[in-house]
């Protein structure tokens, strides 16, 4: 299954955070390699992303090259709050940076760690993590989580 990884200061991700999350990012490798994403939370609760899709274990290289995470990365460094990374298993759905996470549905950003057997509109997706992000962007979490079935853990 897909791995989650994360690290959240109240004030400011410092260096330590940092470099600890760059570890994170490249130990969490071994969960999936499918894609890999990040998300970050800044200071002003503003949400950014970056992803990629990669069939191999070559995508936390592509993630760390990849320009738009590149800066993200460093508006961690001065602004950043909370970092969320996800290493993609497919279970559903090609390998592609579409169907990487994170997945982002109005307000709603999110990673899925599982397997969704039952997503209401999920044949509208070719994802169930973006039908859950979806799911709880329109109905709101306690009644996203009443309707679906499956094995899953979450960070939005």
């Amino acid at each position: 299954m897909c791995g989650i990884v994360g690290t959240y200061h109240s004030i400011s991700l410092d260096e330590t955070q940092l470099k600890i999350w760059d570890q994170l990012m490249e130990v969490g490798n071994v969960r999936g390699g499918d894609g890999a994403g990040a998300i970050l939370v800044e200071k002003n609760n503003s949400v950014d992303w970056a992803k990629v899709g990669q069939a191999g274990h070559h995508h936390p290289t592509l993630l760390r090259n990849f320009a738009h995470y590149k800066k993200l990365r460093e508006r961690a460094r001065n602004s950043g709050r909370a970092l969320v990374g996800h290493h993609r298993f497919g279970t559903k759905g090609e390998t592609s940076a579409d169907n990487s996470h994170p997945f982002q549905v109005d307000h709603i950003t999110l990673v899925h760690n599982g397997t969704l057997t039952y997503v209401p509109d999920e044949k509208k997706y070719d994802v169930d993590s973006h039908a859950l992000t979806a799911c709880i962007a329109s109905r709101g979490a306690v009644k996203a989580f009443q309707d679906i079935f499956g094995a899953y853990a979450c960070v939005w």
